[in-house]
């Protein structure tokens, strides 16, 4: 059997009438401009990342000096003594933050609560309201030497102290809407510096079948609680 090379003889012939000279100068100076053009993107690899986290840093750090300079003009508020207790007051956010802040984060709903009995109340805010009435929980505490922030909970349309105490300071219910029936309740423990979760609970009020006189659906007197690990209740924390 012979193999047929007629077809690849004008190729061979094309490259053995290079000069190996100047093959070996053409190689060299391709080899150069791939490892340049890898370099290159590398390089651009490298240097992209960081330059979008830095923005992104930057962007943050700058927001959350505008909030703390709003929040500090309540807390001013608060501890001159004016009477802001059950109020709805406007936040002060700085004219370039206003485009960035949502509807409901420009103003809070302020309650005095004493939360370890020593006969001193301590501020708490809810501000960045959804329209389902859902807020972030701000607590702070008065100390010689300012203020200290005692918690901060997502997701809260109601609170509360309840009867037992932790650390010496009164544990805090909260609770969150999520329809006409459910939502979730969370209990916070003071760990001795600050509040932190401790238990969490969906609840729901069950349907009786029946109707009052306007027709609307009767629930049960009360709701049936689900104990639930709080990283995954239904509303987040």
């Amino acid at each position: 059997m012979s193999l047929n090379t007629a077809g690849k003889q004008p190729h061979s012939r094309g490259l053995m009438a290079i000069p190996a000279k100047v093959l070996l100068l053409v190689i060299s100076i391709c080899a150069a401009c791939g490892m340049e053009g890898l370099e290159t993107v590398n390089q651009t690899n490298r240097t992209q990342p960081q330059t979008q986290t830095s923005h992104e840093s930057s962007s943050d750090a700058q927001f959350e000096k505008w909030q703390a300079a709003a929040f500090q003009q309540l807390i001013d508020r608060w501890l001159l003594g004016e009477d802001i207790d059950g109020r709805v007051v406007d936040l002060n956010w700085a004219e370039e933050a206003r485009s960035d802040v949502s509807l409901g984060g420009h103003q809070a709903k302020v309650a005095l609560l004493d939360v370890n009995g020593d006969g001193q109340k301590e501020l708490a805010f809810q501000t960045g309201c959804a329209t389902v009435g859902n807020c972030d929980l701000y607590l702070y505490q008065r100390e010689s030497k300012g203020v200290k922030k005692l918690l901060l909970a997502h997701n809260v349309q109601q609170f509360k102290l309840i009867k037992t105490k932790t650390n010496g300071f009164y544990d805090i219910e909260t609770s969150a809407h999520a329809s006409a029936i459910s939502g979730d309740i969370a209990v916070y423990k003071f760990d001795g510096s600050k509040y932190q979760i401790y238990e969490c609970f969906l609840y729901e009020y069950e349907l009786t079948g029946r109707l009052d006189s306007d027709g609307q659906a009767i629930t049960a007197d009360k709701p049936r609680l689900t104990k639930v690990d709080c990283h995954i209740r239904s509303s987040g924390l």
